[in-house]
């Protein structure tokens, strides 16, 4: 199934300013937050939200693929806990397991 979602990396400063009605989070505990927490990523379906379109200057936004090779980066995920949790999947012999 295609994903057809947009996304944006927006800085922290805008998490209040966001209308969660607009957007597929429920509120500003539900996004996900880069490691330094000073961005954080909002998804949306259909046309940009007047709360997104109102930030300036304007994110960018990305695909679904374009998001996911930015939310591989060192910023937004820890390598360490990666390994981690690819260690326990292992030695557990559990691909699903969730830690």
């Amino acid at each position: 199934m295609e994903n057809n979602k947009t996304y944006a990396i927006v800085p922290i400063s805008e998490l209040n300013n966001i209308n969660y009605s607009e957007v597929n989070q429920n509120s500003a505990e539900t996004v996900r937050k880069n490691l330094a927490l000073t961005e954080f990523v909002l998804k949306w379906d259909g046309a940009k939200p007047e709360s997104v379109a109102a930030i300036e200057p304007h994110p960018e936004t990305y695909t679904h693929d374009q998001i996911l090779v930015e939310m591989a980066k060192d910023t937004w995920t820890d390598p360490e806990s990666e390994i981690i949790v690819k260690m326990a999947k292992d030695t557990w012999n559990d691909p699903d397991l969730e830690i």
